[in-house]
């Protein structure tokens, strides 16, 4: 802790008070200069400034996974006081098939943006990481949401029958044993669960349709832990629909797809929704089910900052994958099959923007002249050099560094091999 107050002492103070009157001033700020981990540190000092969440949306979803654990270590490490509910560092991902594959997204997919979802509702959200193409999707209003989740205690008394039909309608996988999330397991009258939006799995034992005891317990072992007074459980599947909305889904296909071509799949798929509520690649249909439209923006609270790497790269990469897209809709288009054109699944960056009302931060290496609604703040980070295990170019940089005067702080992920490099140094 010692060493990284001292790194946090590196930073001008001043520096984020300026940032903090631009913001008041209406003014939208530009960082330059800053590259790898150092944007996930300089984050991390502006946020308990802020005091209100930061989205950071980034050109694709490597640079999001690596900034997301950036951040997580570097808020473990200069808040080390705080417990993971109070310091969420949620990631949204993009789902991991493409549109016109006709594909769902994976359940590791699906588990990490309900759980985003479920936080910003909750309100206990500190950083927000999304790449591009996550944002942009079009989604039902946030009051949909709501059906998503539902808190459970020990006045259910519907019994284990209904709490696994109601895990079944939510998506979640019925296994012998439950190891990870968005699985369940039913014994008799004992019904194990591990919901998303909890840190632990949870065992519920019925006498009759009433909840007799609920406890934590270790998917390792087995063994269970902890009562549980209360759980929240939340659903695999990002759209919970109504009969209404199935019906929505009925008018739009008579107006859209008339010709006999596509009445095979149409049946098909209709007959699916009835049945189980789904489809395969549903979730691209959104606009066919809900009359209004609803952004992964319109979820968060009404004051938050965004922030944006490199929005040049980000408009490159919008028009990059809805020029794509719009190519494999013409193919699935002349092959007579069921699809919206991109423009009824995505919104464009720029829409996207002209709706903001947030505080607004740029991370950029090319800057342009200076406008008059723009503050810029311009620094000197080299980028972090990669040395994959290389021991004897560490010590090389160590000495050479020593020598020019500068104090270098190593971080290690294990005591052992701090000791080592201190032996050899």
């Amino acid at each position: 802790i010692m060493i990284f107050d001292s790194v946090k002492r590196c930073w001008p103070e001043d520096d984020f008070n300026e940032v903090l009157s631009s913001f008041t001033d209406g003014q939208k700020v530009k960082v330059s200069g800053l590259k790898g981990s150092s944007r996930g540190f300089y984050l991390t000092q502006l946020r308990p400034e802020l005091r209100m969440p930061i989205v950071i949306v980034t050109p694709d979803s490597a640079r999001a996974e690596a900034l997301h654990s950036g951040l997580l270590f570097l808020v473990r490490s200069f808040f080390p006081q705080k417990s993971a509910q109070q310091s969420r560092i949620l990631y949204y991902p993009a789902a991991d098939s493409e549109p016109y594959q006709g594909v769902s997204p994976h359940p590791q997919i699906s588990v990490l943006r309900m759980q985003a979802l479920w936080h910003l509702a909750e309100g206990n959200a500190e950083f927000l990481v999304i790449p591009i193409q996550a944002p942009l999707k079009i989604m039902p209003p946030p009051a949909v949401f709501q059906r998503c989740f539902k808190p459970i205690d020990k006045t259910f008394a519907d019994g284990p029958y209904a709490l696994a039909g109601l895990l079944r309608n939510y998506g979640f996988t019925e296994k012998d044993l439950v190891t990870s999330r968005g699985e369940f397991s039913l014994r008799g009258a004992i019904l194990d669960l591990f919901s998303p939006a909890e840190e632990s799995s949870v065992r519920i034992e019925f006498f009759g349709n009433r909840i007799e005891s609920m406890r934590s317990f270790d998917t390792a072992t087995q063994r269970s832990f902890g009562e549980v007074h209360q759980f929240t459980l939340l659903s695999m599947r990002e759209l919970i629909l109504t009969r209404q909305e199935i019906d929505n889904w009925g008018e739009f296909c008579k107006r859209r797809w008339m010709d006999i071509h596509y009445h095979e799949e149409l049946v098909d798929w209709t007959e699916q929704l009835l049945q189980t509520g789904r489809f395969e690649g549903y979730e691209d249909f959104v606009t066919s089910f809900f009359q209004q439209k609803g952004s992964l923006f319109d979820y968060l609270p009404a004051e938050y900052c965004l922030a944006a790497e490199e929005p040049l790269q980000l408009e490159e990469k919008q028009t990059e994958f809805l020029d794509l897209y719009r190519k494999r809709f013409e193919q699935i288009h002349e092959q007579k099959r069921v699809a919206l054109e991109p423009e009824e699944m995505f919104f464009t960056w720029q829409e996207i923007e002209s709706n903001q009302k947030a505080l607004r931060l740029e991370f950029t290496e090319l800057l342009s002249e200076r406008q008059s609604d723009e503050r810029i703040f311009e620094y000197s980070f080299q980028t972090a050099r990669q040395y994959n295990g290389q021991v004897q170019e560490i010590v090389q940089d160590a000495l050479r560094l020593r020598e020019s005067g500068f104090t270098t702080t190593y971080v290690f992920p294990t005591l052992g091999k701090a000791e080592r490099l201190a032996e050899i140094l």
